[in-house]
């Protein structure tokens, strides 16, 4: 995540796609380069897309297919709040019902408030920095105490990572739980990051 983040100047980041072997499982579309679909599950994926940061969409995207509307998107999963409606979504308007989504877990989280202001955010756990959360509870935490209107949930556990530029070890702020010890070193390769600059 550091390297990502020194790499594009940027401000701050965070990690974003699911990955089996170093590459993304999700939709990721950089600058209208299509670099993977979600073609890991059998159903539609939340997905945020945009083509500047004053043109923030979320949309469903079938698996294997592009989003050709927008220049740049990261698929997520699950769908956290639509429309201001706190569901934690393994599709549209479907509860998850997976064991890991409902045990808590380290999590991030890409949204938007009602303003449009694109807020990301990581939310600790497996050590003492934090207990974590699950999604359905992450879900109703976001909409109600952060109050965004659509958000969905990117890669969490051991992958879970926020940076902000020239803050702590490595521009690491967050406690990433890979090393199991609430210090800003239990860092995980990971396969994309979302960032600001």
């Amino acid at each position: 995540m550091s390297a990502g983040l020194e790499a594009i100047d940027g401000f701050a980041g965070v990690n974003a796609n699911f990955f089996a072997s170093c590459a993304p499982t999700d939709l990721l579309k950089e600058d209208g380069v299509l670099h993977s679909t979600n073609e890991t599950t059998t159903f539609e994926q939340r997905t945020i897309g945009w083509s500047d940061p004053g043109d923030i969409q979320f949309q469903w995207i079938a698996p294997g297919l592009d989003w050709p509307e927008v220049p740049n998107a990261i698929g997520g999963y699950p769908s956290l709040v639509d429309a201001g409606q706190a569901l934690a979504a393994v599709k549209p308007g479907e509860q998850v019902w997976s064991a890991t989504d409902w045990a808590q877990n380290p999590r991030t989280i890409v949204g938007v408030d009602p303003d449009g202001v694109v807020v990301m955010a990581t939310f600790d756990g497996r050590t003492e920095a934090g207990d974590g959360y699950s999604t359905p509870a992450l879900a109703t935490w976001v909409a109600q105490e952060l109050g965004l209107v659509h958000a969905i949930n990117l890669d969490g556990g051991g992958s879970t990572t926020m940076t902000v530029k020239d803050c702590w070890m490595n521009h690491t702020v967050s406690y990433p739980s890979d090393n199991d010890l609430p210090d800003h070193a239990g860092l995980r390769a990971v396969a994309s990051g979302l960032y600001l600059r």
